[in-house]
């Protein structure tokens, strides 16, 4: 995974130049006043709505879907709507809201993939349709013993390939790591190696973020069609879900399967931005190492052992916190409801983002990284949901917190990575929270000192790093 300088900028840069000018689309329509999305008047509904320009707003979300609704609840507070005049798609935000959201859960459901936004929900293109095994059986089908051992080797052989001075973009690495972790799980060893299923999830990956003029639907067919292939000769992880699955047919275990594919994707981003956040903090930096040596030494964590990584525990929940996985998600109303003083009508589509509620007031300084902030603090669903809201979701933490705390460790053991000189970092137009051009990090010694580089890019608005 690792060739010398430079390891997966030339795959971001082909997107950035792309991304780039919508950006700066974005920007002129919004100083030219083409986004108006205040709700006015005294009745409670959202006929009341003002815009000096219909056309456009859908189109920009589309685009920027954190972008948007940054901008949105800026200047038009907690709720507002999408298009002038309709009640059907509104952006809402805050624990308040959120509570409304998740206190009649009967009353919503999530996006579907023929729902007219669904594109830019993470539930409806990672996973194409609803789950075929029951969420809270999908976790406990895959071994965690199996899971734990695939991971140790994919992470031994990966940081025995690295050099130090390399520069390696750490969310390309990250996100390559946990899907091969993946499909050995799920299809076996071998499928792991094979280029071409490789080369399939990554279009996939890019067809998810809008990053391809290709849509997603074609991408996700062949997916799902290669997966079926491999039926047959499955790996244990496939095997498991045979034994749990409501139907037992090679159609409903491919679904189950990008499931599970398409949260390695949010594993590897947690993974490259907790790295990130360390390579600014050096005192928490060295506190988890200290931990870590302190629990394991200079072994291979067990199973047990990361239970005992208490600290980075919270690292990893703060991570979360400020880069969630998920950087915008949507539910659908199925009968009218009364949200924020309004009234939306069945069928509306409800926008939210975790970026956004991860920093509301319920957090002191919430723009900056304090994992002690969790020594005290315990994550209500309405103002901490890094993988969004709702009961469809799957529930893979036991399996996330694995692979994250061993990855880390292992990796923390053996080196330090520092962010390279000059870096700048913009997120990505995508519903996922994304790096635009991914995040060069320097490859260096352990017991070396840390040289604290900060970045640029509008990620600093986002955070406060020092």
């Amino acid at each position: 995974l690792v060739a010398g300088p430079g390891l997966g900028h030339q795959h971001h840069h082909r997107m950035g130049e792309r991304v780039a000018a919508l950006d700066e689309e974005f920007e002129g329509v919004v100083e030219a006043g083409g986004v108006g999305l205040a709700l006015v008047g005294d009745r409670p509904e959202l006929g009341d709505v003002v815009s000096e320009e219909r056309r456009g707003n859908r189109r920009l979300f589309r685009r920027d879907p954190l972008g948007y609704v940054l901008r949105a609840t800026a200047a038009h507070g907690p709720i507002s709507a999408l298009t002038a005049g309709d009640p059907r798609a509104v952006i809402v935000s805050g624990p308040p809201l959120m509570r409304g959201l998740l206190a009649a859960p009967e009353a919503f459901r999530p996006i579907a993939p023929d729902d007219p936004i669904a594109p830019f929900n993470l539930a409806s293109l990672a996973y194409g349709a609803p789950p075929a095994v029951p969420p809270q059986q999908l976790h406990e089908s895959l071994l965690l013993r199996e899971l734990y051992d695939l991971t140790l080797t994919q992470i031994e052989a990966l940081l025995d390939r690295w050099g130090i001075g390399q520069q390696a973009d750490i969310i390309y690495v990250m996100t390559r790591l946990t899907r091969r972790i993946a499909l050995a799980l799920l299809l076996g060893p071998q499928a792991a190696e094979e280029p071409s299923l490789a080369d399939l999830l990554e279009r996939w990956s890019l067809a998810r973020h809008g990053l391809l003029l290709q849509r997603p639907e074609p991408v996700l067919a062949r997916l799902r069609s290669v997966l079926l292939q491999h039926y047959e000769v499955a790996g244990p992880g496939v095997r498991r879900l045979r034994a749990v699955a409501e139907r037992q047919d090679a159609s409903s275990l491919a679904v189950a399967a990008l499931r599970v594919l398409a949260a390695q994707e949010t594993t590897g981003l947690t993974l490259g931005w907790t790295v990130f956040l360390l390579s600014q903090h050096p005192r928490v930096l060295a506190d988890v190492e200290q931990e870590i040596a302190h629990v394991c030494g200079n072994r291979a964590p067990t199973l047990a052992d990361l239970d005992e990584l208490r600290l980075l525990s919270r690292v990893l929940r703060e991570t979360q916190r400020l880069f969630p996985p998920l950087a915008v998600g949507a539910r659908i109303t199925t009968a009218p409801v009364a949200l924020g003083g309004y009234t939306l009508p069945a069928g509306a589509t409800i926008i939210y983002s975790p970026v956004l509620n991860h920093r509301a007031d319920t957090y002191v300084a919430p723009l900056r990284f304090r994992p002690e902030r969790w020594l005290y603090l315990e994550p209500t669903p309405e103002s901490f949901h890094p993988f969004g809201l709702g009961p469809d979701l799957w529930d893979g933490e036991p399996w996330a917190t694995l692979q994250l705390k061993l990855i880390l460790a292992r990796m923390l053991q053996r080196y330090r990575l520092a962010l390279a000189p000059h870096e700048t970092i913009h997120r990505a137009p995508s519903p996922l929270f994304a790096p635009r051009n991914g995040i060069a990090m320097i490859i260096g010694f352990r017991d070396r000192p840390l040289i604290v580089r900060e970045p640029r890019g509008n990620i600093r608005s986002l955070i406060y790093l020092r």
